[in-house]
């Protein structure tokens, strides 16, 4: 044959095996270029070579157009999505320390409430603050309850009172509600459930903080054990004032994103420690949550009440991979209440968090700038525990 079409032979067998073995579509253009040949040799060199030429031409128009809108696209896929699956990951790991854990089933309310997508409870106290001077003095507490989505049955309630006081703590007597006091079923159509009960503080309530919670837990068609809480506070005089003074962790550490739009809800900052970093309370207070909220994305937290400059606040420190305290517990600043972790589906980290203060000196060392999402901004604690 001559040297042309040994040439478009040779083409063609390429064509053939580059069709089978990347894709069938370019057995077409591998006929077409085959035909041309054929025919070449059947009407001889000079018909042939312009018959072969046209039916090269097609196949180079064809490939052309099988490149430019196939081809291409797909390595352009093939580069692009590793790609952009990398840069996803890449923001998700580092979305740990950007985007906050929200929603879920912790309220942004009342601190230390604790809200259920499937309870409802509310629980207020009157008059919330007086002096002691008024003492004795009568306070009003009024609680409701109700059903969100669905039917709430086995429903079970606790009442838990803590005082925080300097020097020796009065008791706090307040009711546990009795067996017919509440219904153990509550469906959406009943409305809100409520009920009250008078508390008469006496003098040795003086400079006192009176912390009372409310707790539900019911049974619905979604979950077991369902549960939610609502506190009170009363104020009485000059109660004690332990403010945060401390980093949640000891050392220099990395802060990764401070108060502000990215952290809805309460203020809070990320420090970048890896999980088991011992985690301190940064105040004086007493423990009004210490558990795993599967309802949220918080993980493993613990919640620290106290009062500071006159304003009931409560610090939480959350995704932790362990816990040393249990709720009731009463804790000097300093001490360690569990291990940092990413708990709550984040990578490690330690969330700190307010709830009642604004995330600024003097409640920590030094302002974190507002909105900062890097190291290069936010900057480092300092080694000051």
């Amino acid at each position: 044959k001559s040297n042309p079409e040994k040439v478009l032979l040779a083409t063609t067998a390429i064509f053939v095996v580059a069709g089978v073995l990347i894709s069938p579509i370019f057995i077409v253009p591998a006929i077409f270029l085959g035909a041309g040949v054929l025919i070449s040799a059947a009407a001889g060199t000079a018909v042939g070579a312009g018959i072969a030429g046209f039916f090269a031409t097609i196949t180079l128009g064809f490939t052309t157009l099988f490149v430019g809108s196939i081809i291409v696209p797909l390595i352009i896929a093939f580069i692009a999505i590793p790609t952009i699956i990398g840069l996803a990951i890449f923001i998700i790991n580092s979305g740990a320390y950007i985007v906050p854990p929200s929603g879920g089933g912790v309220a942004f309310g009342a601190p230390g409430a604790v809200e259920s997508p499937w309870i409802g409870v509310t629980k207020s106290a009157n008059p919330s603050e007086f002096e002691k001077g008024e003492l004795p003095k009568t306070v009003t507490y009024t609680v409701t309850i109700w059903a969100k989505k669905t039917t709430l049955t086995n429903i079970s309630y606790n009442n838990v009172c803590r005082v925080r006081k300097e020097g020796s703590v009065p008791s706090c007597d307040h009711p546990e509600p009795g067996e017919d006091d509440l219904p153990k079923t509550i469906s959406p159509q009943d409305g809100p459930q409520e009920f009250t009960y008078e508390i008469e503080y006496d003098t040795k309530y003086e400079d006192s903080l009176v912390i009372d919670t409310f707790e539900v837990t019911a049974d619905v068609p979604d979950a077991s054990g369902a549960f939610a809480s609502a506190v009170a506070f009363v104020s009485i005089g000059d109660p004690p004032s332990d403010c945060p003074v401390i980093w949640p962790v000891s050392g220099r550490q990395r802060i990764t994103q401070g108060p502000g739009p990215q952290h809805r809800g309460p203020e809070s900052i990320d420090i970048g420690v890896g999980t088991g970093t011992p985690v301190l309370v940064t105040h004086s207070g007493v423990v009004t949550a210490s558990l795993w909220d599967l309802s949220s994305t918080y993980g493993n937290y613990i919640d620290v009440q106290s009062t500071c400059d006159g304003k009931v606040s409560v610090s939480r420190y959350a995704h932790l991979s362990s816990r040393s305290v249990t709720k009731g517990d009463d804790i000097g600043v300093g001490s360690v209440i569990g291990l940092s972790g990413g708990t709550g589906g984040w990578a490690p980290h330690a969330h700190y968090e307010f709830r009642g203060l604004q995330m600024k000196t003097p409640y920590i060392p030094r302002t974190v700038p507002l909105g900062c999402t890097s190291v290069s901004v936010c900057g480092y604690t300092e080694p000051s525990n």
